[in-house]
């Protein structure tokens, strides 16, 4: 219909150029763009639409409520794991000294051992 769109108003408008002098018995009709008759003009300000609200807005921060919920719960899940491998971490620092402590306990009361302990390490280790 050659209308444009006003983002001021916010609604759509004739461009000025559109906008011209009626001859008589006409009136310039926004809605249209164009001259239309007295008697049609009158009818058209009686049935007048007014601008609602639309009710699809909730549903967009609905939306962004869902998403924050969902990254809060994987920020979760990713802190208990990182508890997990730091407490693993922490089980492996711990296994390591103990077989060093068993190892050192070993070689102090058996010498022998020791050697045996060696030699089957160096055994498996020439296998592979």
């Amino acid at each position: 219909q050659g209308r444009v769109w006003d983002n001021e108003e916010c609604m759509c408008r004739c461009p000025l150029e559109m906008v011209k002098p009626c001859s008589t018995d006409f009136t310039f009709d926004l809605s249209t763009c164009a001259c239309i008759p007295n008697e049609a003009n009158n009818i058209s300000k009686l049935v007048f639409d007014e601008r609602v609200e639309r009710s699809d807005t909730l549903a967009g921060d609905d939306k962004k409520h869902v998403e924050n919920i969902i990254m809060l719960a994987l920020a979760g899940i990713a802190t208990v794991f990182f508890v997990i491998i730091i407490s693993l971490l922490s089980s492996i620092q711990i296994l390591r000294r103990t077989i060093r402590s068993i190892r050192e306990n070993e070689q102090e009361h058996d010498p022998n051992n020791s050697e045996i302990c060696s030699e089957q390490s160096a055994l498996t280790i020439q296998k592979s």
